[in-house]
């Protein structure tokens, strides 16, 4: 019953975000199109239009760009597909999740704890960031499907001899820090900027056929 009532109100919340969003966008382009409209002058007989969804269609680029990051973490919260829903702590030593709440008994102890945490958090990271490429929110955005590691990076395993990479760059904007996804697999040790499922779809598929090609190549040697 619980796991019900929150999966409504993660359904409720998705369309509310939704629905923020585009209300910005259109709200934005509204705007940037009485501005366009109004700065043509009024010898462009028949071309203030055209100015005006130029500038309309800049306005809602623009509102898209700025709304994105706060946008983002909120898809995650909301998203009703998502199985990783918030359980209670436990009132004991350990945690809920497999964590240990008791205080460290040296320095090292405390240093592993750290790592784990940081490792937990890029994972977590990852997932939020990852709505910019998984805008449907049905894959890269599972957190539980993500490894963590200390530095920050994460990698979320695709298929044999191909994962995804991520890694934060804090010092890339002045706005917010940049997230960036890389494919990566065992026949080319080249990372390629992944931007969108489309192309990692594509670049799954090169991958397989490569792999095809080497088994075959391999049963035609032991012939």
């Amino acid at each position: 019953m619980a796991k019900t009532v929150r999966q409504i109100a993660r359904e409720l919340g998705s369309a509310a975000v939704e629905s923020i969003s585009t209300v910005t966008t259109l709200a934005a382009a509204g705007i940037g199109g009485w501005i366009g409209y109004d700065a043509a002058p009024d010898t462009w007989d028949g071309w203030q239009a055209v100015v005006a969804g130029i500038g309309g269609i800049a306005m809602a680029l623009a509102a898209d760009e700025l709304v994105e990051p706060v946008m983002r973490p909120l898809r995650r919260l909301t998203n009703p597909h998502s199985t990783n829903l918030t359980t209670p702590h436990t009132s004991s030593g350990a945690t809920s999740d497999g964590g240990d709440r008791t205080p460290p008994m040296s320095v090292l102890d405390g240093i592993d704890r750290v790592a784990e945490a940081a490792c937990a958090d890029a994972a977590s990271q990852a997932a939020i960031d990852a709505c910019q490429i998984d805008r449907g929110a049905v894959l890269l955005t599972e957190r539980d499907r993500w490894q963590g590691y200390p530095d920050g990076t994460a990698s979320f395993y695709l298929a044999p001899g191909a994962h995804l990479h991520y890694w934060r760059d804090t010092k890339d904007s002045d706005h917010y820090p940049r997230a960036e996804y890389t494919f990566v697999n065992s026949a080319d040790d080249t990372p390629i900027e992944v931007t969108a499922m489309r192309q990692l779809r594509e670049l799954l598929e090169t991958h397989a056929n490569h792999e095809n090609a080497d088994t075959c190549d391999g049963a035609l040697q032991t012939v």
